[in-house]
């Protein structure tokens, strides 16, 4: 089962003020698009906002201890509380993206931009589960990546996601 969040305009701005600062510090620190990514200004930064929005309706819904959505995160760090992170999809048959070095033990959850503000939480998997599929890169022009259907049933209700993840950090306060 989806799990719809719709953000407000407060949400909205302050996504795209975190997706603005990660994209300036991108290009401070040198860093050049991944993944077939464009060039351009402009289209980059779209990505970035598309990113950050997804983002802000998975913290709205999960309620993580952490989000790490400063600009100058260091790279290789999960979204959500050092385990989860977020991955936008564009469209509901778009697949999930995990990248070919991703981490085993992370939880990469499906977030559906496609009716903006509101926002649906797909489903999850674990990164062995995801390495499961053979990299592929069928755009052509992207680094391989390990494309999963939605469909796949290693793709875990997200409300499961919530439920390790309250407990984990409920285990973290005793």
């Amino acid at each position: 089962m989806n799990i719809s969040i719709t953000l407000s305009k407060k949400d909205i701005a302050k996504a795209d003020w975190v997706a603005r600062r990660r994209h300036e510090s991108s290009i401070e620190r040198g860093y050049l698009p991944k993944n077939g990514a464009p060039t351009e200004k402009k289209a980059a930064l779209a990505i970035d906002i598309r990113g950050a929005r997804a983002e802000m309706a998975a913290a709205l819904w999960l309620e993580p201890r952490n989000w790490e959505y400063l600009p100058d995160k260091v790279k290789g760090v999960a979204d959500f509380d050092g385990w989860i992170d977020a991955k936008a999809i564009r469209k509901y048959n778009h697949r999930l993206i995990v990248k070919q070095d991703a981490l085993v033990d992370w939880a990469y959850l499906a977030v559906c931009s496609e009716d903006h503000p509101t926002y649906n939480i797909m489903g999850w998997c674990y990164g062995y589960e995801a390495k499961q599929i053979e990299p592929t890169d069928p755009t052509g022009h992207r680094d391989e990546a390990h494309f999963i259907e939605l469909s796949n049933p290693m793709i875990k209700p997200p409300q499961l996601l919530k439920e390790i993840n309250d407990a984990k950090n409920k285990m973290k306060r005793v």
